[in-house]
């Protein structure tokens, strides 16, 4: 391994991945924010004091971390209609939160009242 690395993490907790990986869910998200273009995905760590998977990454755009140093964490940000409980990367007060919080309840709402 070579010195400085250019490596990120991006944590995602159990629920999240819970969601993902839940039969009848429907995944849809735009990323806003997040990883660049050519990214390569290293591994995975788990931290358990926070409960939450880190996914490393590598790219030429991110800054230098010295040996022994700890990666930083880049939070990505995306518009979705996940339930906000499980939603940790967008702020509460988004409007795309809530407009994609409407959307996914009036879909819900119409679905109830099809059965």
């Amino acid at each position: 391994m070579e010195y400085p690395l250019r490596r990120v993490v991006v944590p995602i907790t159990g629920r999240v991945f819970q969601w993902i990986l839940t039969q009848g869910e429907t995944l849809m998200a735009r990323c806003v924010s997040g990883l660049p273009e050519g990214a390569r995905f290293i591994g995975l760590q788990y931290e358990a004091c926070g409960d939450v998977w880190l996914l490393v990454f590598e790219h030429e755009s991110f800054a230098p971390v010295p040996e022994a140093e700890m990666l930083p964490r880049l939070m990505i940000s995306y518009v979705s209609i996940i339930p906000p409980s499980v939603l940790t990367s967008v702020p509460a007060d988004s409007p795309e939160l809530a407009a994609a919080e409407a959307d996914s309840s009036t879909r819900r709402a119409a679905e109830h009242h099809r059965k």
